[in-house]
């Protein structure tokens, strides 16, 4: 789309979420408590091989990442309530650049 302001603030909140989840991780070892074998979410869906456009991808992709900022919000409680603070901002930031970037999306030529 090349927009700076988006692409800065995108990248600006990607180096935030690793900060915080480093906190977390190095803290309360949370690699080890991955079972890949296991997991039951790693079966590709129809819904994800049905994306049409830009616009769709961008959607599915953005609606995980508030589902997961909000999941980390609220475990974050129970081990620092500052970083669960700082999840929700995050939360409420990527709201405000979701908002900017879908018409822009949009307006995209799908190839």
């Amino acid at each position: 789309m090349d927009d700076r302001a988006l692409t800065s603030s995108f990248k600006s909140l990607r180096h935030r979420l690793k900060e915080l989840s480093e906190k977390i991780s190095s803290e309360y070892n949370t690699l080890n408590a991955r079972r890949v074998r296991d997991d039951v979410g790693k079966k590709t869906t129809r819904s994800e091989i049905l994306r049409k456009n830009f616009a769709d991808i961008f959607s599915a992709n953005v609606q995980r990442v508030k589902e997961s900022f909000r999941v980390l919000e609220e475990i974050s409680k129970v081990m620092d309530a500052k970083i669960s603070g700082d999840f929700k901002k995050l939360r409420f930031k990527l709201y405000g650049l979701e908002k900017k970037s879908i018409p822009k999306i949009r307006g995209l030529r799908d190839s």
